[in-house]
């Protein structure tokens, strides 16, 4: 019997799905990061990369986020600016702002909050304490010379 090349792996179809959209989200990362090195973001990327994401099924946010990640990377920007210039990311940098912005973060509150709390002022009090000390200890030590 004769083999048949390439021998087809033992996956099933969810498996395969993920798969494909790890490439899918590779090959568009690597679109963003080729286009973010050439330099600046003319007309004719975006298009290609709207056609591209669509093709790929890549979201605004992801897109986005693809976009902030290329802008924020010091590599594609020193490839950038030896070869085109600067001035070549404010249009990457606007291509990839968000639409609703962050929300401040809140105060995180655990079991030891309160602990940390009190260990945090009794250590302020002392060390308040030992630096007053030190201040009497230097005056005296001055007064005497």
């Amino acid at each position: 019997m004769m083999t048949v090349w390439p021998l087809l792996l033992d996956m099933d179809r969810d498996y395969c799905k993920k798969v494909l959209r790890r490439l899918e989200l590779e090959a568009y990362a690597g679109v963003v990061s080729a286009f973010r090195a050439q330099g600046t973001l003319t007309k004719e990327k975006r298009k290609l990369l709207t056609e591209v994401a669509t093709v790929l099924s890549i979201s605004t946010e992801r897109h986005r986020a693809e976009v902030r990640r290329a802008v924020n990377d010091e590599k594609l920007a020193t490839v950038a600016e030896r070869l085109s210039g600067s001035n070549n990311s404010v249009e990457w940098s606007i291509e990839g702002r968000r639409l609703v912005p962050l929300l401040p973060r809140l105060v995180p509150q655990t079991a030891f909050t309160e602990v940390a709390n009190v260990i945090a002022d009794n250590t302020f009090t002392k060390n308040y304490d030992l630096s007053e000390l030190a201040e009497n200890l230097c005056m005296c030590l001055s007064n005497s010379f």
